[in-house]
C-alpha cells in the first residue's frame, strides 16, 4: 500500500492534481489509524509525501522524528514497481454487455476458473435463467462478458 501512495501522489503532483494527491494521503492515514502500530519508516514517507502541500507542519514534524536537516532537502521517496502488483484482481463481470457483478480472483487464475466463477456470480445468474449462454469472453486482466441468447 505505501509504495501505491508513493506512485500515486508522485503521479498527482507531476500533474499538478493536488486535490488527488491529498485524497490518497488521507486514505493512507486512514488505513494507518487502523494499525495497531505505526513503523517509523511509514510516517516518515507520509511526512515527505505531505511536504509540498503543508510545507510548516511537516517540518515541525520532521524534526520531532529527530532529523536535524529540513525535509525539504531529504530525497523524494521511490516506490518498487513489483511491490505494486497487487496478488488478486477485481473483474466485472457482464451479461450481454451491461456489468451485472464483479469477481475477485488471483492474478495467476487460470482463464477456465475465471469463466467458471463468473457464470456464480448471483447477481449474474438472474439473466442467465432462461437463457442459454451461448459464449464467454475473457479480456485478461479487465472483465468476463458473458454473451447469451
Amino acid at each position: 500500500m505505501l509504495h501505491r501512495l508513493i506512485k500515486r501522489v508522485t503521479e498527482d503532483l507531476a500533474a499538478l492534481k493536488y486535490n488527488t494527491a491529498v485524497a490518497a494521503l488521507m486514505e493512507f492515514l486512514n488505513s494507518l489509524e487502523t494499525q495497531q502500530a505505526i513503523a517509523r519508516e511509514e510516517l516518515r514517507t507520509l511526512l515527505l509525501l505531505l511536504a509540498p502541500m503543508a510545507p510548516f507542519i511537516t517540518e515541525e514534524l520532521w524534526q520531532q522524528l529527530g532529523h536535524h536537516s529540513s525535509i525539504h532537502t531529504a530525497s523524494w521517496p521511490l516506490f518498487d514497481a513489483e511491490a505494486i502488483e497487487a496478488e488478486t484482481m477485481i473483474l466485472p463481470v457482464q451479461v450481454n454487455g451491461r456489468v451485472r457483478g464483479r469477481i475477485e480472483v488471483a492474478r495467476d487464475t487460470p482463464e477456465a476458473e475465471i469463466k467458471r466463477q463468473a457464470l456464480l456470480v448471483p447477481q449474474v445468474l438472474p439473466f442467465l435463467v432462461a437463457q442459454k449462454v451461448s459464449r464467454i469472453i475473457y479480456v485478461p486482466g479487465r472483465l468476463v462478458n458473458i454473451v447469451s441468447g
